[in-house]
């Protein structure tokens, strides 16, 4: 396996994280704002991207973290 076989499966992993987090959370693909806020109030949709904008930040803590434990046991390329 090659480092940049590991990177592609890293954003794979990454991909399948966001499909399984709750929809409403991922406001990127979610409502919109307007729909948003018929259903919420601003206070709740402030603690939703809050915890949306965590969850992504451990996310991409742990991917690259995984990644980088990952490229250490490759051999070097050349």
């Amino acid at each position: 396996m090659k480092r940049s076989d590991v990177a592609l499966l890293v954003v794979e992993i990454e991909k399948e994280a966001e499909r399984d987090f709750p929809y409403v959370l991922n406001l990127r693909y979610g409502m919109k704002e307007e729909d948003l806020l018929k259903r919420f109030s601003a206070e709740v949709l402030e603690e939703l991207r809050q915890a949306y904008k965590e969850y992504s930040e451990k996310l991409s803590s742990i991917s690259k973290s995984l990644l980088n434990e990952v490229i250490e046991t490759l051999p070097k390329e050349e």
